[in-house]
């Protein structure tokens, strides 16, 4: 694949240089950048909790179907620039939004 090998020269190219601070900064972001979003999504588990093993009495089933749609348009627009980061955390946003919307369904 064609995009594969100048992936591989670009990484090449990038590790004959020395990254300065400006780079390692921008690094130690893309890190962090990970945990920000894992803790996101994970602050809305006893949502999904609550919805699945209590009652969905008070949550709005519209507001998370509109988080929903907001989620799969990050998503997509991630995919066409190429976002990892964008990517795996509207996937997963997706995966959270729709859990509720599932749960408070069906427990109504």
């Amino acid at each position: 694949m064609v995009h594969d090998a100048l992936g591989l020269q670009h990484a090449e190219l990038k590790k004959k240089f020395n990254p300065n601070k400006k780079d390692e900064e921008k690094r130690i972001l893309n890190k962090l950048i990970y945990v920000v979003g894992f803790l996101g999504i994970a602050l809305s588990l006893p949502q999904i909790i609550n919805v699945w093993t209590e009652d969905a009495v008070g949550v709005s089933v519209i507001s998370w179907i509109a988080y929903s749609v907001g989620a799969i348009f990050w998503m997509i627009y991630g995919i066409i620039h190429k976002a990892r980061v964008i990517i795996i955390s509207y996937l997963l946003w997706t995966l959270v939004d729709l859990s509720v919307v599932a749960g408070v369904l069906i427990h109504r």
